[in-house]
Order: structure tokens, then C-alpha cells, then sequence
């Protein structure tokens, strides 16, 4: 059907039939601003007009209205008698007396008719209303019309009987009133209550984020949240076009580009997104083809959020986690319309059934409508009267027959026909007739109750709740079906919907109650497994919770057994990392992973998540299991960091949870095991701040801060933290300084004053048992401390005595050298200062500074200061005025005094720090400007023996020399450090030339050395941009060129080919041998062959590229290494090279290699994934030269690389397009004699797709996708 067919149905429609449909068109054109709708002229309830004016009355939340008149061309077919009747409708609207409405309450008139007007009628109309000041809004045929297909196909549906997409993308009513259609799930059109500041937080994670995840328990509301957060974006972002996505499991990409086509800025919103990848995938593509600013809402239930993560984590994305209800909220919610629940006693019971959950108050709410007392009893008579009050006169929720069917159903959740060994298994297992089932679920179908697949051999229930509810229903209550058969025939191959059916029946009808009915079934299944010797841990891993004691009797008995790892020995070393685990490092460099996978120790951690008695034995089971698999010590912080947290229900336990493993983990620690002390100076942080992230499940949080209530607890229980912290101090000492580090950050000037006073008790004890006073890093440790506890000037009555014991010499030595606003110590730029006139008075000032206060008369004074400075750049604390600047200012004076200056400068030189905190380069300099007499002196000193950083000094004093101080002597010594040089070195050669100028040898001989070390593997050599081009007239030897650039290829070297350029102008045979080097390496050491893009500016650019290609493709590196070369090589080109060009490269490569099936493939799956529209012109290109089946069958024309990879959309549908594509071609091509095979070989292709896309199809139906 296309728009044409709209149009005829349009004009076919009588007068009743365009009001209505008239009505749902403009409550969704404009419905956010209406207050109310008043369908004047048509009779309640009832497919019949009556007399009124308007025929339709909008009143909008002004105040003002707007005034809809209907005509259709049906009832006035003659051009000017429709015309009259036009403004016969318009004249009424500006009577008084008729409306009851003044013209200066209209805000404007809409004519809605099915006809069109020519532009000289329409100007009249308006004419006539903008006489009365009045606007006019024409909708006419062509307008209805084409706005239906494009942005309203289910109003073609609903009245013009016209299927148009898979009516998945819908308006927020639309979809609202869909979700209610059946009546079974629980109303979303019920007013708005509380959530306000989850509504404020949520929406601004919509503003931040391309993808917003709203996660909870299952009944808390998060369908009700999602939907105001799209009317309340779509409210204040009138410039986005708002829409739900409902699931019908049918391909929604064809949708999504015809409705969504011209939509700029898009905000969709996913319920159950778990339910709906696929659809999602098909989202991410569509978004890929457009330039749209897109943004998603979803939901997910807690417990298959990190199944669902993955696919949503490579977007901007970001979790709230929605909490319960609490009493009055759910007070409000059933004693407000249309619930009206005023009986004290019926509020009681529901609040207390539904414990914070707004689905199941709901339910309870409908259910006991005008019923005894004893309906709210238990969560099961809710759901039965519930149930019962929805489906009506529905048998199929009466008769045991149609039960039994949907509980075998609710269990499997889909089951497929097509899958024999499954669906006999299920049948005869629970004794069902096949056709009996599906004869049933068919008649189940038209209820909709369940969902069955198009081809009719796949089933499943509509509504997840239903689902639970009869799974209960038809195994625990009715015991229709036996549970032992799952049991038994089930397991393990379904653990997945036992575990699910078991925790989904927990949430839903209570732990206690649901327990008591499955623990029969559980206990005799487990005997059994005892007797028989079978393995317990994948039963125990689902029913823990179920079997506490047999679940930690053979946690302990296992754990015994275990051989015990040699402990792993840490080391008091801090490693530069922004993952706080990745900076403590063990013996032999080894350091523990965060995302670790271990299925017993997350067995064990489900007995920490709740404070009990099994809490005790399980985190002890746990301390034990980590020493004998130390490599799940990240996961145990993880899990300790989100489930003991100060929280609110913990303060309800007076916070013994948090107490009973402070105790715990501080005498783990005393045992000296050096993976507990890891854990607790990873945890330690974490237990000593005030603000807490609460998480749920690992993801999504709400913030709170420790409870004041407790003070004197929670002060206990952080005294145990320092003591232990105190105690393990100094045996890892940077370890402790680093970890002080991140505790300090947690502090907070904010907390309560009995906290801040007895930390800061244990800080100063720290601080005296620990630190030396004479020691700058401890000096430096405690006033950076104390600065920033007090930053802000808030109190310092606990610091500032302390302060005055750590006001040393050497921390005011500091001051001076450093420069912080910390400390207030400002230099202010000016208003009329740029940058640079800023940075050279404030060096300017700095200067006078420094040497206002460090004038002394001997080396031994200074070098303490200079020691200073290393210390700083070994702990990496400067904070803006860097050493370098500061030493040169110091090392420039004392040049002044001859024997000073080479006194310390000797011992200096030695020191590992010096070229840290000196630019070795320009004190060469400044050494050869102020003082010359003195270079032979410095030579002699950084020649007089070997220390750790003298080769280095050595080729920067070499690299520095004025021309008027390069000697033969000096050219034939710089020859020989270079003969020496170990290591990773960054050279710039900036006065080769001038070496060149006494030695011509001089860079030759050095290139030469260093290509050969290269070579060896004994240095690491990088050189300036465009070296070899700059100073090849001094190298003067194209082979040294070519050597040299295969020692410096890297990522970063000649990143736009000018040096590969330059070369390959002067010997174009360096081609073929850089390819080969390249390509040989491993595919993880290089990431951009960017440098390679220079060959399309060459003018034997084919012939390169086409040899580039024939080199690569054949080796078996090409999927990886390989096929990376080529993607730069082609797609990063520089100067944007003609997309004509490279189309040019691949007909004349065609032409060569028609008869390889390894370089078609390689080449048609560039052109499939990079220059699609040039796909039949180049696969014709192909047929003319090549004929040959047997080839053409070798050749994988559908591989479209990263495209396919990325997983988007139904794939067989992709491949079925291609080839329809290459169908199309083949059918062109002359003689038509020499291509029949290929036909009958593409038919075969196409029939597989199709049936490919059916099976994926029904893949993702089944949610297993």
C-alpha cells in the first residue's frame, strides 16, 4: 500500500468516520499542549454526528482554543458548493452565539477535510479569518495523507484498514493505550505520584547521555518513571520527536527510516530492553546511516542487567537504579483515582503485602474492589482475584487443560516445534499430546495471552507476569503439573529457567511462602544427587538459598581440599596508573585483574548480601578461599565496596555487619598474609569516607552519607581501620603514603565534629608513631594533608598545632620553589596581559624570588636543595612551577663562581634525578653563552666515569655545541658515546651538520651504528619528523635511508607519509621490501599504517597499490595484520583522495586478478563495506572479464567486514538484499546463455537468506538472541 491508496481510502470516508479519525490525528499532532478535547459534534460513545459548533472544541492549558471543523468532498462533491460549505463552517466558529466562545478566545480554526484546494482558495480562507484575527490551519488531502504514512501508519490501520510497517514505533499515548489493550498488565494511565527526585535525577541523565538505563526491581515503577521522563523531555525539547518502541518481534529498520526519515532529534523509549536486542541492534544501525542526535530511554530488571550491559556499554550511557516505594508512597498511589482504597484495614494489609512494590499494590488495589478482607491474605489471592477480575469471561484461565498448557509454557517461556529433541523431551516428559498443545495455544493466541511466531511453530507469553503467576499457579498451588518433573528430567540442561523461576517466585510471592512450597522438591532432588555421587555445585549454585547448610558444608569441605598457593609477595612499590589496583604491584611484575570470573567464589558472596548468621561462616569461608585463590582478591573488594556500606538498612542493624568484618579483615591482617594486607589497603579508603555509593548488583547507585545517628559505632568501627592501618604503616611504606593518599580524599570539613576530631586523634598518632619531621616526603605528606582538609578556609582547631611541628626548613624551602594557590600565593594575570607576557613576568618574578632566598657560599648548601627537587620529581609532587625552570635558575647563577659551580655540578651530574630536573640541552647552552671558559671543565667532569644517566648527558652536551666549539677531538668522542649507547632514545640531531662540517663520515658513521643497534634489538630509536628528508644530503646514501626508515616505522613516525614518499621517489623497489616488513609483524604492534596513504600521490600509484595487495592478501597474517594495512591504505587517504581514484585502482586490479579467489574476496569485501554504491558497476566490471562458476562460487560476495561483525540488523535479510543486487546484475549481462548457472547458484543463495532471516527471526522472538 502506498500513499496513493491512503489518499483513495481518505476520500472515501463519510462524515463520522473523518471526525474521529480527525480527533486521534491532531491529539497526536499537538496533544502535549491540549487540557482537553471536546468532540462537539459527535454523540457520545456512538459512530454518529450530531449538531454543534465547533464539530471539535481543543482547549489548551492557556486558556484559549482551538476550533476543528470536518468536511468531506463525499458530502459536497461539486468545487463550489464544498467550497461554500468551507466558509459556511468557518463563519460559524466567530458566532457567538453558537460557540459561547469570544474571537479573542480562539487561538486558531483548523479545517480538516479530504480534498484539496487550489492556492488562490486556500489564500481566500485564511483571508477570511485573519478578518476576524483569527489564524487558519488547513489540513487537506495531500497533507492527511502523507503525514499518516510517514509519521502515523496505525491510524491507517486503525481506520483506513491499511497495513503500513510492523506498528512498533508509537506516540507515548499510543503506546500507553496499547500496553493496557489486553487488561491483564497493570494500568500505566493512572495518575503520577512521588519519584520526583528520581524524575529530576533520571532526566539528567537523558540530557548527558545517548542512552539512559533505568534498572530496579521487578514492580517498582520504572515503566511509570520512563514514560513522565518522555513526556517531560518531550515538554521542555519541543524540537524532538518522541517515540516508544512496542516489541511485535519483527524486523524494525524499514520502519524506523520511513517514519523517522526527516527526525533530526530523537528520543526513544524500550521497555523490557532485555526483551528487545534485536530491535536495538536495528536501532544502532539506523543511527549509523543518519546524522541524528539520538537518545534512548530503557528499562531492565536488576537481576539480567549485566546480561544486557554489554550491548548498550559502547554508547554514552549511564544507571539509575530506581528503590522501592515506601509506605506512604504506596499509601497515595491506591487511595488516589481510580484505585480510591480508603479503608484503613485494606490499606494496612496492602502496604504490608506489597513491601515497596508499586505493581503488586496496584494488583492488590483491583483485586479486593468490593471483596472481603481475606483476598489481601497472601500474594497468591492477590494474583488469583487479580487475575480473575482482567481475564472476564476468559475460560482459558479456568479450565485445568488450558492451565497445564500455560504452565509448561511459563516454565520453558518459548517453546519451538522445530527443535524435535527439545520439544519431544518436553511432551513426553509431562505426558501432553503435541497437537493437543498447539490446538491450545492457538486458542490461548486469540486471547492474547501467548504470542505465536508466523510460521506457527513457536510459542510465547505475552506478559512476564502472567508468566509467573501461572507457573506458581499450575506447580505450587493447583499442582497440576509436578514440579519433580522439572526437577528431575530438566536438570541441568534448563538451569537457567530454574534458577530464573526460583528467584522470579521469591520476589513476586515471598520468600517464606514460596520456599515452603519448592523446599520438598529441592531436598528430595538433592538426596538424590548425594546418593547417586553426582556433583552438588550446579544445584547448590541455584538453590543455595534453599539449602544454607548444605550449601556452606560443601563450600567448607571444598575449600579444605584445595591445595594452597604459594602467597604472592607484595611489593612496597606504587606504579603511575588511574586504576587504583594497577598501582600495587606483587613479585615479578604480576598484578591482580578486576574482571575476573570465578562461578564458586560468586556462590560464596551470595551469603554476604544479607547480615545473618550465615553471614559470619561465609566471610570467613571467604578470607580462607582468597588465600587459595589469591586472584579473586578484586572481586571480593568489588563486592565488599557495594554491599557493606553504611546504608540505611544497615544502620537498622546497628551496623554489626560493617563492625563484624572491620574485626574480621584486621585479624586476617595480623597474620601477615600479604593478600589480606592488599585487601585492606584497597578497601581501607573506601571504609574511611563519609560519602557511600550504595550499589545494586555491582551497577547503579544512590549516594548517602554515614548516619550521625550511630556516631559512636561508626567511630568504633573506624578506629579499628587506623589501628590497623597504623600497624602495617611503615613495612609498606609507599604503599600506606599512597593509600593515605586516597583516604584523605574521602575526609570532609563537613562531617560531624565527634568524627573529623576522632580521625584526626588517629591521623596525629599516625603521624608521631610513623614520621620523621626531618624527612621533607613526610613533612610534605602531612601539610598537603592538612591544606587540603582545610581548603576553603573552613576550622583548622584540630591542625593548625600540628602544622607548626611540620613547618620545616625544607618544606619552606619548598614553598619558594614551588608555587600553588593552595598555599595562597598568587600571581594574578592582568586583564591586559596575553599568555606568554603573563608567563615571562611571572618567571621573571619567580626568578628574583629564588634567588633572593638560596644565596649561599658553598656547594654542600646548595646541594641539600637540589636533593629537594629530585625528591620532588621522584614522588612526582610539583605543582606548577616545574624544577626544571627553578634548577636553571639556581645553576645559571652559580656559574658566577668557578669552583663552586664544578664542585657541585660533579656530584650533581651523578645523581639519578638530574636530567629531571634540568634541561640538560639549554644548560649546555647557557653554560657555552655566560660561561665558556668553563665547557672543557663540564666535558671533562661528564666524561670522568660512567653513572646512570651518562650517555644521555654525554649526547646532550654533544647535541648543544656551538659550531666555534666542535673539534675534531669532539667529533671523533661523539662518534664514540654513540658506539656505547644502550637503551630508548629520542635524537634530534639539531647540529649534525656542523659535525658534517668537520667529519663528513660524522652521520653516516652514526646512522650506521644506530640501524645496526636497531636491528639488534639493543636500542629503541626515535628521530624528529621528516629526519630522513632533511638530512639525507648529508647522509647522501639511499640504502642508509631505507635502513634507517624500517628502524623508525611506528605508529607515530611519518604519520603522513612524507618520509615513505620522499624515498620511494628516489628507489620505488623500497616498496615491495617495507611491505614485507610491515606485514611480518604481529597484528597487536601496530595499530595505523597511515604513512601508506602517500602511495595515491605517487604516479604509478596502481601498479604500488596493486603490489601492496598482491603481497598481503596471500599470507596467512592477512585476517588480522593484513587486513588492517589494507583499511588504511585505502580508507585514511591523505589530501581526500577522489572516491574516483581508488574506483579506478580496483577496476584496473579486477582486470589483472579476476581468476584469484583470495584477492576478489579481499577486494569485494572493501568495496561491499566502503563503496557500496559502486558495487554493481565493479561486480559487472568482474563479469566481463570472468565467466567462470566454479571461481564465482569461491568468492564470498556478502562479506561486508566490520559491518557484518558489528552483529546489526537480521543478517540473512542483508545477504538477501546483496544478492537480489548481484541477481539484478547477472540479468543484464549478454550472452544470457553464459550466465544461467550463476542464476540458478544466486536462486539457491537468495532461497537460503530467506530462511536464514526466518530463523533469526525467530531466534530473537524466542529472546535467546
Amino acid at each position: 500500500m502506498n500513499i496513493e491508496a491512503i489518499e483513495m481510502r481518505l476520500m472515501a470516508m463519510n462524515g463520522d468516520a473523518l471526525h474521529r479519525l480527525g480527533d486521534h490525528y491532531l491529539f497526536f499532532e499537538g496533544g502535549k499542549d491540549y487540557e482537553s478535547i471536546n468532540p462537539v459534534g459527535q454523540s457520545e460513545g456512538k459512530q454518529k454526528s450530531t449538531k454543534g459548533t465547533p464539530d471539535t472544541r481543543i482547549t489548551l492549558k492557556n486558556g484559549k482554543h482551538i476550533f476543528i471543523q470536518y468536511t468531506t468532498q463525499k458530502n459536497c462533491p461539486e468545487k463550489k458548493a464544498f467550497y461554500n460549505k468551507l466558509v459556511t463552517d468557518l463563519e460559524a466558529c466567530f458566532d457567538p452565539k453558537k460557540t459561547s466562545i469570544s474571537c479573542k478566545d480562539i487561538e486558531y480554526v483548523v479545517l480538516f477535510f479530504n480534498s484539496n484546494l487550489n492556492e488562490e482558495t486556500e489564500q481566500k480562507l485564511k483571508d477570511l479569518t485573519k478578518s476576524y484575527g483569527v489564524p487558519l490551519k488547513l489540513y487537506n488531502l495531500t497533507t492527511i495523507a502523507h503525514n499518516i504514512y510517514k509519521y502515523y501508519p496505525y491510524l491507517a490501520k486503525d481506520y483506513l484498514g491499511i497495513a503500513i510497517g510492523t506498528y512498533q514505533i508509537l506516540p507515548l499515548e499510543q503506546f500507553v493505550s496499547e500496553y493496557e489493550k489486553g487488561g491483564i498488565a497493570t494500568p500505566l494511565s493512572n495518575p503520577f505520584y512521588h519519584r520526583e527526585n528520581e524524575i529530576k535525577a533520571i532526566k539528567s541523565l537523558v540530557e548527558a547521555n545517548m542512552i539512559t538505563i533505568i534498572n530496579g526491581k521487578s514492580g517498582v515503577g520504572k515503566s511509570k518513571v520512563a514514560i513522565e521522563i518522555m513526556k517531560r523531555f518531550r515538554h521542555d525539547h519541543p524540537d524532538y520527536s518522541c517515540f516508544c518502541i512496542s516489541n511485535k518481534d519483527l524486523p524494525i529498520i524499514n520502519d524506523l527510516r520511513n517514519h523517522l526519515g526527516t527526525a533530526k532529534n530523537t528520543l526513544l523509549f524500550i521497555d523490557d530492553v532485555n526483551k528487545s536486542i534485536h530491535l536495538l541492534r536495528e536501532i544502532f544501525t539506523w543511527f549509523t546511516e543518519r546524522d541524528v542526535q539520538l537518545k534512548i530511554v530503557v528499562t531492565v530488571r536488576e537481576y539480567v542487567y549485566k546480561q544486557i550491559y554489554p550491548s548498550l556499554k559502547e554508547y554514552s550511557n549511564n544507571t539509575y537504579y530506581l528503590p522501592d516505594f515506601n509506605e506512604y508512597e504506596i499509601l497515595k498511589i491506591i487511595s488516589s483515582e481510580p484505585f480510591n482504597i480508603v479503608d484503613s484495614a485494606y490499606q494496612k494489609k496492602i502496604i504490608q503485602l506489597s513491601k515497596g512494590n508499586a505493581r503488586l499494590a496496584i494488583m492488590a488495589a483491583i483485586a479486593c474492589k468490593d471483596k472481603q478482607l481475606v483476598v489481601l491474605d497472601s500474594v497468591i489471592n492477590i494474583y488469583n482475584e487479580y487475575y480473575k477480575r482482567v481475564s472476564g469471561d476468559s475460560p482459558v484461565l479456568k479450565q485445568p487443560e488450558y492451565l497445564k498448557v500455560l504452565g509448561i509454557l511459563s516454565f520453558f517461556r518459548t517453546i519451538d516445534s522445530d527443535n524435535r529433541e527439545d520439544s519431544e523431551k518436553i511432551f513426553s516428559a509431562f505426558n501432553i499430546d503435541e497437537n493437543q498443545f498447539w490446538t491450545k495455544i492457538y486458542a490461548l493466541e486469540t486471547y492474547e495471552i501467548v504470542d505465536v511466531f508466523s510460521d506457527k511453530t513457536t510459542a510465547k507469553f505475552t506478559d512476564q507476569i502472567l508468566e509467573g503467576y501461572l507457573f506458581y499457579k499450575v506447580f505450587l498451588e493447583d499442582k497440576l503439573v509436578s514440579y519433580r518433573v522439572i526437577l528431575d528430567q530438566f536438570f541441568p540442561s534448563y538451569s537457567g529457567r530454574i534458577k530464573f523461576t526460583a528467584i522470579e517466585g521469591q520476589n513476586t510471592f515471598g520468600k517464606i511462602d514460596f520456599e515452603n512450597k519448592l523446599l520438598p522438591y529441592v531436598q528430595e532432588k538433592f538426596d538424590s544427587i548425594i546418593r547417586h555421587g553426582e556433583s552438588e555445585f550446579d544445584f547448590l549454585k541455584i538453590f543455595y538459598s534453599y539449602l544454607p547448610d548444605e550449601t556452606l558444608n560443601y563450600l567448607y569441605k571444598t575449600i579444605q581440599c584445595l591445595p594452597t598457593e604459594e602467597p604472592l609477595v607484595l611489593l612496597n612499590e606504587v606504579e603511575n596508573s588511574n586504576a587504583a589496583q594497577k598501582a600495587f604491584i606483587f613479585e615479578g611484575g604480576k598484578k591482580i585483574e578486576r574482571y575476573h570470573h570465578d562461578s564458586f567464589f560468586e556462590l560464596i558472596s551470595e551469603f554476604l548480601k544479607d547480615f545473618n548468621p550465615n553471614f559470619t561462616l561465609s566471610l570467613s569461608l571467604m578470607f580462607d578461599y582468597i588465600e587459595k585463590k589469591q586472584d579473586v582478591a578484586e572481586l571480593f573488594i568489588e563486592l565488599i565496596s557495594g554491599y557493606i556500606a553504611f546504608s540505611a538498612d544497615d544502620e537498622r542493624l546497628g551496623f554489626e555487619k560493617e563492625n563484624f568484618f572491620s574485626i574480621e579483615l584486621a585479624s586476617r591482617v595480623a597474620t601477615g598474609h600479604p593478600i589480606h594486607i592488599y585487601i585492606f589497603l584497597r578497601l581501607a579508603p573506601n571504609f574511611l569516607k563519609t560519602t557511600f555509593f550504595h550499589h545494586v548488583n555491582y551497577h547503579g547507585a544512590k549516594v548517602g552519607k554515614v548516619s550521625y545517628a550511630l556516631i559512636e559505632k561508626v567511630i568504633t568501627i573506624r578506629a579499628i581501620y587506623w589501628t590497623t592501618f597504623s600497624n602495617i604503616f611503615n613495612n609498606y611504606r609507599l604503599l600506606s603514603l599512597y593509600t593515605l593518599d586516597n583516604i584523605k580524599n574521602g575526609l570532609s570539613q563537613n562531617d560531624h565534629h565527634l568524627l573529623r576530631a576522632s580521625d584526626w586523634e588517629a591521623l596525629a598518632t599516625l603521624f608521631d608513631r610513623h614520621f620523621d619531621p626531618k624527612n621533607f616526603i613526610d613533612t610534605f605528606t602531612i601539610n598537603k594533608l592538612i591544606i587540603d582538609l582545610t581548603r576553603g578556609g573552613k576550622t583548622t582547631k584540630y591542625y593548625s598545632e600540628y602544622l607548626k611541628k611540620v613547618d620545616t626548613e625544607e618544606y619552606r624551602w619548598f614553598k619558594v620553589l614551588d608555587y600553588s594557590i593552595v598555599r595562597n600565593r598568587e600571581i594574578v594575570r592582568e586583564e591586559y596581559e596575553n599568555h606568554n607576557d603573563f608567563r615571562t613576568r611571572f618567571n621573571f618574578l619567580k626568578a628574583e624570588e629564588i634567588l633572593s632566598n638560596f644565596n649561599y657560599d658553598t656547594s654542600a648548601q646548595y646541594l641539600p636543595l637540589f636533593d629537594l627537587m629530585g625528591d620532588c620529581v621522584t614522588h612526582n609532587i610539583w605543582e606548577f612551577y616545574h624544577p626544571k625552570d627553578a634548577a636553571l635558575v639556581l645553576l645559571s647563577n652559580i656559574l658566577k663562581y668557578e669552583k663552586m659551580f664544578l664542585e657541585l655540578f660533579a656530584v650533581l651530574v651523578t645523581k639519578p634525578y638530574f636530567n629531571q630536573i634540568i634541561d640538560l640541552n639549554t644548560f649546555f647552552i647557557t653554560v657555552q653563552q655566560t660561561a665558556p671558559n668553563l665547557l672543557d671543565k663540564v666535558e671533562a667532569i661528564i666524561f670522568s666515569g660512567d653513572f646512570k644517566i651518562s650517555q644521555y648527558t654525554r649526547i646532550e652536551f654533544f647535541n648543544s655545541l656551538y659550531q666555534s666549539n666542535i673539534t675534531n677531538e669532539r667529533c671523533q668522542s661523539y662518534k664514540r658515546t654513540f658506539d656505547k649507547i644502550e637503551g630508548t632514545f629520542y635524537l634530534t640531531f639539531k647540529n649534525a651538520y656542523l659535525y658534517c662540517a668537520v667529519d663528513p663520515s660524522f652521520l653516516q658513521h652514526v646512522i650506521t651504528t644506530l640501524i645496526d643497534k636497531a636491528e639488534r634489538k639493543n636500542i629503541t630509536l626515535s628521530l624528529d619528523s621528516d629526519f630522513i628528508e632533511k638530512k639525507f644530503s648529508i647522509l647522501n646514501s639511499i640504502e642508509t635511508a631505507e635502513n634507517l626508515y624500517l628502524c623508525l616505522s611506528s605508529d607515530r613516525y611519518d604519520y603522513e607519509g612524507h618520509e615513505l614518499s620522499f624515498i620511494l621517489k628516489l628507489k620505488p623497489e623500497f616498496l615491495e621490501r617495507y611491505i614485507q616488513s610491515i606485514s611480518s609483524k604481529s597484528w597487536y604492534e601496530r595499530d595505523q599504517y597511515n604513512e601508506l596513504t602517500c602511495l595515491w600521490q605517487l604516479p604509478n600509484y596502481l601498479s604500488n597499490i596493486a603490489m601492496v595487495f598482491d603481497h598481503i592478501v596471500p599470507k596467512p597474517s592477512y585476517l588480522f595484520a593484513g587486513e588492517r594495512i589494507l583499511d588504511h591504505l585505502i580508507e585514511f587517504t591523505a589530501d581526500e583522495v577522489d572516491t574516483n581514484k581508488k574506483i579506478s585502482f580496483f577496476k584496473y586490479y579486477i582486470c589483472l586478478n579476476n581468476r584469484d579467489a583470495k584477492k576478489m574476496n579481499a577486494s569485494f569485501k572493501i568495496i561491499q563495506n566502503k563503496y557500496q554504491a559502486n558495487f554493481k558497476s565493479l561486480f559487472r566490471h568482474f563479469l566481463e572479464h570472468n565467466q567462470d562458476i566454479t571461481l564465482f562460487r569461491k568468492i564470498n560476495w556478502t562479506d561486508q567486514g566490520t559491518i557484518i561483525r558489528n552483529g546489526n540488523s537480521i543478517l540473512g535479510e542483508i545477504n538477501e538484499r546483496i544478492w537480489t543486487q548481484i541477481k539484478f546484475v547477472v540479468e543484464e549481462m549478454n550472452p544470457k546463455i553464459e550466465f544461467l548457472e550463476h542464476k540458478i547458484y544466486i536462486n539457491s543463495e537468495i532461497d537460503y537468506c530467506r530462511k536464514s532471516a526466518v530463523s533469526e527471526r525467530k531466534h530473537d522472538f524466542l529472546g535467546r538472541g
